[in-house]
């Protein structure tokens, strides 16, 4: 997910951030839900279940590191920070951060008791936890690949993107939109740099997407000529009748001369899919999936009517009239298509390669702390069939 996306999923859905009273069953999360505990509850107590500090930033267990990126530490304190203010640029404002708070949020039919409310509560905490964890390894990622190829961020742009998500500097917007999200000017000017740092990134990769050119076309034609061979097929005649009985008469009055498409306009079912007046052209061995009709059809001698065949979708009268036998197209009919599709796979291709490449280079260089190990941790183990990673997004 790119760094863009992070700023807007600072809105991340956490149903609590209680984290006295939803604090995982993991004992690194216990820890860290105890850590906070007594502001939390005072702020139950007192009755202000929303928007109250849930941070004591006094406590020692905060500097404990739970990850390394590149030699440079996240700690424990920098991940509840984020997870304080990181729902905080929604309209509603923070998540609250107290048990009865989380617990009046959680409501929930399914939920019959105070411990099975607590309970899920925990849970999402835990996942809440992980994915924040995550996004801020990724940050760290994304600062340091911008250093190491001397991407920079232009200040005048991040300063007119400040102006615009909080107002003129020192004015009353900026102070009230600061107080409705808890966050400081410098976090918001850090995710702002975030999102400008990576469409910087995505711009060096995209200025070295290979451009199309005829060479460049004839050579994919060649390498893959067989996607552009037509097989044998056949132009027919069809009608679906619902009973043995209906494509009887039917059959003895095409058979009198009467045409397919009078014969089908007074034919009350849904016909074959792609016909069109009880025409189907270009229908290939592939075309039904019912083999006992596709093979009468391909058994059948052109200009002869035949009829009814049955299957468990009804009973059909039919007639070929045209085969078509195999071909290969030539670079010239397929030249106007392919110059519509290369220049996407080839934009596909590059951004796959260049995103593959950055997070195989960053996850070797991050290592977690045992209890903290999340998807962009080197210690992560993925089972076979569950990689979840966008290809395409740094």
């Amino acid at each position: 997910m790119s760094p863009r996306l992070f700023t807007t999923s600072l809105a991340l859905a956490f149903s609590c951030l209680a984290i006295a009273a939803c604090g995982s069953s993991h004992p690194k999360t216990q820890r860290a839900g105890s850590s906070v505990g007594s502001g939390a509850s005072s702020a139950a107590a007192a009755g202000a279940a929303t928007n109250v500090a849930a941070i004591n930033p006094n406590d020692p267990a905060l500097g404990e590191v739970l990850a390394m990126v590149s030699g440079k530490p996240i700690t424990r304190g920098q991940l509840l920070r984020w997870m304080e203010v990181g729902g905080a640029t929604r309209q509603e404002g923070r998540e609250p951060s107290s048990v009865l708070a989380c617990i009046d949020q959680m409501r929930d039919v399914s939920i019959k008791t105070p411990g099975q409310l607590k309970g899920s509560c925990r849970e999402r905490f835990q996942k809440s936890m992980e994915s924040a964890l995550g996004s801020l390894i990724h940050n760290q990622w994304i600062l340091g690949e911008a250093a190491e190829r001397g991407v920079k961020a232009n200040a005048g742009e991040l300063r007119a993107e400040l102006e615009k998500s909080l107002g003129p500097p020192d004015s009353r917007l900026e102070r009230k939109m600061l107080a409705q999200t808890g966050q400081s000017i410098a976090e918001v000017r850090s995710n702002l740099k975030l999102g400008q740092l990576s469409d910087r990134l995505y711009e060096e990769i995209e200025a070295k997407i290979p451009k199309l050119t005829q060479a460049r076309l004839a050579s994919y034609y060649e390498r893959h000529k067989q996607q552009y061979a037509v097989p044998l097929q056949r132009d027919l005649h069809i009608i679906r009748f619902a009973t043995d009985a209906s494509a009887r008469k039917a059959l003895g009055e095409l058979r009198s001369g009467e045409s397919f498409q009078s014969v089908a306009k007074k034919v009350p079912i849904v016909q074959p899919i792609g016909t069109e007046h009880a025409l189907l052209l270009g229908l290939s061995r592939h075309g039904f999936s019912q083999p006992t009709l596709i093979n009468a059809i391909y058994r059948a001698r052109p200009g002869t009517i035949v009829g009814p065949v049955r299957i468990f979708l009804g009973y059909y009268d039919f007639e070929v009239i045209r085969i078509h036998q195999p071909r290969q197209r030539t670079l010239s009919e397929v030249r106007p298509k392919l110059e519509k599709e290369l220049p996407e796979l080839l934009h596909s291709q590059t951004l796959a390669a260049a995103v593959k490449a950055f997070k195989e280079k960053w996850v070797a260089r991050t290592s977690c702390t045992e209890g903290w190990i999340v998807e962009n941790c080197r210690q992560y183990k993925v089972s076979k069939g569950s990689e979840s990673y966008d290809a395409y997004t740094l």
